[in-house]
């Protein structure tokens, strides 16, 4: 991954408290529960680029957001 893009995980963690976000993704002081094992799980291919069918549904995996906002 390209060091001058973030995750839009990271856009939703700052949203919701850049306090919590500073702490867990800048100082690494994330704990490890249950919610967030099943998450690394289900998430574990997540930045593999494709298009998937499930059904009538095309899912497109790793989509560039960007902004030319400075």
């Amino acid at each position: 991954m390209n060091e001058d893009y973030l995750p839009l995980a990271y856009l939703n963690a700052w949203e919701y408290c850049p306090r919590r976000f500073y702490l867990e993704y800048v100082l690494g002081e994330m704990s490890d529960n249950e919610h967030i094992i099943l998450g690394r799980h289900i998430h574990r291919n997540i930045n593999e680029e494709g298009t998937l069918q499930e059904g009538e549904m095309l899912i497109h995996q790793q989509q560039w957001v960007w902004s030319d906002i400075a």
